[in-house]
């Protein structure tokens, strides 16, 4: 009975293993193409895209110029009177805990980057067992993370990444530190764990390490046939981890993966989103065409011409154009050498290389006046502030999806301080004097009441509020737990 029971089990992985590896071929085809406009975009960006040639740069300029280093600043509000005001802060206080030990200010430049030059940016919210927390005996806090979206293979089924039935996840790690973080999980399968930090790696085309020291974690999130969250770690396709409930005290109401996805320009088409460089690459090359055009034309047409009539020069003398050379010349004949310079100029290119990035500005909506720039045809105070404030107007709409990404954000951090954090350290990093009460954990989050036809519905009882800009008015952009 024990052999059968533990052939069972193994049948389990191997489905789970199967079904990771199809699920993961899937979204890897539909997103080859995707992952074709991301190398491009990268290489505009980096300024590649001329073959070494000089080119603009005004994909970079673009990126650079519009990042947004401040994260946006929000407060927890109570939907109902039935929800305690201290219940309501120690929530707020704890996702703001979350977001200023994982230094999140510091973590989003680097997703704002990818935001602009790729589209799309994610967050991933997770427990890290190895954090240390003072005060207590096993540790472990919640850890944010900024996630490349190369790392995403979501169900390309879906229009949204918490639509879909699964979601992957794929990472590099050293050898030597999978050792330490799947410390147990080795140890449990023996040698066969010990052989898969020694594999290759056998997803060709998946070495995002760069070297043989590391190996691919794979992290397979799927939805079980309860609609429960469920993960299976595979290293070199074989699974080391499962956890059959991945939120084990909040899945009755919980049933999202994860990771938050926001964009910049939505694509209701696609799961994956739009790039603004999307729509100047063609500007760019006409204006690296031009710029090229200029420089060749006046290197090769720039050199010195003279023009020196015959017997102009004495009996015997050549001119050659080099710097201290002594021309003798024939008695009254000195304005008979004319000197014409170059030929050719880059003035004509350069100007439609103006023109082309002018347009540029005009695509984006990121113009120059907005960067510091003074502009050439309105030069008073209040001329440049109406520019500036235009350009800013543009750039609220593509905010708006960037605010609903953090209040997505603080709603994922709520539920993993709601999932893993006990009363006693809700409280303690709650306000000085804030006084705990032990409730039921449905009653801390969610209203529920009975929909008349047996089934329990959930009302929120507590909203994100989210802040436009640090120290302004706030305004409400998403609803959270």
């Amino acid at each position: 009975m024990q052999e059968q029971m533990k052939n069972a089990v193994a049948e389990t992985v191997r489905e789970r293993e199967r079904m990771a590896e199809s699920c993961f071929a899937a979204a890897r085809e539909a997103r080859m193409e995707r992952e074709r406009k991301w190398e491009l975009f990268e290489d505009y960006y980096r300024c590649r895209n001329g073959g070494g040639e000089l080119c603009v740069t005004d994909a970079y300029i673009h990126v650079e110029s519009q990042i947004e280093p401040e994260v946006p600043d929000f407060h927890f509000a109570a939907r109902d009177d039935g929800m305690a005001a201290d219940e309501v802060t120690r929530r707020e206080y704890a996702v703001k805990y979350v977001a200023e030990a994982n230094r999140l200010d510091c973590r989003n430049t680097a997703n704002e980057r990818r935001l602009l030059k790729y589209g799309d940016a994610f967050w991933k919210v997770r427990w890290d067992q190895s954090l240390p927390y003072p005060g207590t005996a096993d540790g472990g806090d919640i850890r944010v993370e900024d996630v490349d979206p190369r790392q995403i293979y979501p169900d390309p089924s879906a229009g949204e990444i918490q639509e879909g039935e699964y979601l992957i996840h794929t990472y590099p790690m050293t050898r030597r530190k999978a050792r330490r973080a799947f410390a147990a999980d080795l140890k449990r399968l023996g040698a066969v764990g010990e052989k898969l930090l020694l594999e290759e790696d056998p997803v060709p085309g998946l070495a995002l390490c760069g070297g043989n020291g590391c190996v691919t974690v794979t992290e397979f999130y799927f939805r079980t046939a309860e609609d429960r969250v469920a993960l299976s770690v595979l290293i070199g396709g074989r699974e080391i981890r499962f956890v059959p409930d991945f939120w084990l005290r909040t899945g009755e109401q919980n049933r999202s993966f994860p990771f938050v996805q926001y964009w910049r320009i939505r694509d209701e088409r696609n799961i994956w989103n739009i790039s603004e460089l999307e729509f100047i690459l063609p500007l760019i090359d006409a204006a690296d065409r031009e710029l090229m055009t200029a420089e060749k034309n006046r290197a090769f047409m720039a050199n010195d011409m003279l023009i020196v009539e015959e017997d102009a020069l004495a009996d015997g003398v050549e001119l050659t154009n080099e710097p201290g050379a002594v021309v003798t010349m024939r008695p009254g004949r000195f304005d008979r050498i004319r000197r014409l310079n170059g030929m050719s100029s880059a003035a004509e290119g350069t100007a439609m290389a103006e023109h082309y990035t002018a347009l540029i500005e005009r695509t984006v909506g990121n113009f120059d006046s907005a960067m510091g720039e003074e502009p050439e045809r309105v030069v008073t105070a209040s001329g440049i502030e109406l520019l500036n404030a235009r350009a800013d107007a543009r750039r609220e709409i593509k905010r708006a999806d960037r605010l609903r990404g953090f209040a997505k954000l603080y709603e994922l951090i709520d539920w993993f301080c709601l999932e893993f954090y006990d009363d006693g350290r809700m409280i303690r990093i709650g306000r000085e004097g804030s006084v705990g009460r032990r409730g039921k954990l449905a009653e801390a989050m969610h209203f529920c009441y009975d929909d008349g036809r047996g089934e329990r519905v959930w009302f929120p009882r507590v909203e994100c509020m989210m802040g436009t800009e640090p120290g302004k008015e706030t305004e409400r952009v998403d609803e959270s737990v």
